[in-house]
């Protein structure tokens, strides 16, 4: 399917909706990724931003920097115990 199939599809399936909890839950959502840009969810549901990823990612940056890793075989070593 095209974009603009899929997005056609979207309007036909939204435009059927008529339970108003759920057209806002749509809203949310679609305003949630439009704003804040997420990029993926956590497995309890939670949205993750591409800024918070982007911060997450720099912190895991420095700690590998600083010698605050385990390398494969120690991770073998702590679960085999």
């Amino acid at each position: 399917m095209s974009v603009t199939e899929v997005k056609a599809d979207i309007f036909r399936k939204v435009e059927g909706i008529e339970d108003p909890t759920t057209l806002e839950d749509i809203n949310t959502w679609i305003e949630d990724y439009t704003n804040n840009k997420i990029i993926g969810y956590r497995i309890d549901g939670t949205p993750i931003t591409a800024e918070e990823f982007a911060k997450q990612s720099d912190e895991a940056s420095e700690r590998i920097r600083n010698g605050h890793y385990y390398t494969i075989e120690q991770l073998r070593n702590r679960l085999r115990k």
